[in-house]
């Protein structure tokens, strides 16, 4: 029923822009701004290079970085950072060391801005994600399905041959049927009352065994 069209009706025009004024509104209480929709294009980025920027609730992240906090991931990498929302929440809540890279070098700029004004730290980088060597210690990715199924594969074995586990948190998780199932940890629904369901898969990948 919720896929009829006065739902999605309702969804586009009335649902979703309640929940962006929400979190625009916890945007202005930190005198940030994160909550946009960036196209690639836009960027002078190919579309092929990824998918466009766009945020994830603060209540959403919040639960989710909670859980990795508590699995005992106090890293954390947020890859396709953007404006920075995930990486701010981390700090927010008690992550001890902050990290993010994005494709774009106006987006990674733009974050940088948003952390300081929060009075926070992170290393950011401007570098594609083949190009980017992932972060010492035990560690948490936060993935908002940034890009497709090739650079998935990448990231996926060079976490493989990390020396220390790995949690992953995959919103939107286009690709997960790239992920061995028996590295799923958990899995986190919302059903938005009906009208769309919002995921995030949790995955944990070990430590790759020193010979």
């Amino acid at each position: 029923i919720a896929k009829l069209y006065p739902f999605q009706v309702f969804r586009h025009r009335i649902y979703v822009p309640i929940l962006n004024f929400i979190d625009h509104i916890k945007d202005k209480s930190r005198k940030i701004s994160t909550q946009k929709y960036i196209e690639l294009e836009d960027l002078g980025i190919s579309k092929k290079a990824g998918v466009r920027y766009e945020s994830i609730s603060y209540s959403k992240l919040k639960l989710l970085l909670l859980f990795s906090l508590k699995e005992g991931f106090s890293n954390f990498l947020d890859i396709g950072c953007g404006l920075g929302r995930p990486i701010i929440v981390a700090g927010e809540i008690g992550y001890s060391n902050l990290y993010g890279v994005d494709i774009s070098s106006i987006l990674t700029d733009a974050c940088k801005m948003n952390i300081e004004k929060m009075g926070l730290k992170a290393e950011l980088e401007c570098s594609d994600i083949d190009n980017y060597d992932l972060p010492p210690g035990k560690l948490c990715i936060f993935l908002f399905n940034p890009f497709g199924k090739e650079k998935i594969e990448n990231l996926i074995d060079k976490i493989k041959n990390r020396n220390q586990d790995t949690l992953i948190l995959y919103h939107n998780p286009k690709h997960s049927n790239l992920f061995p199932n028996n590295f799923k940890f958990n899995e986190f629904n919302w059903s938005n009352f009906g009208l769309y369901e919002e995921k995030c898969f949790c995955y944990l990948i070990p430590a790759k065994l020193i010979d």
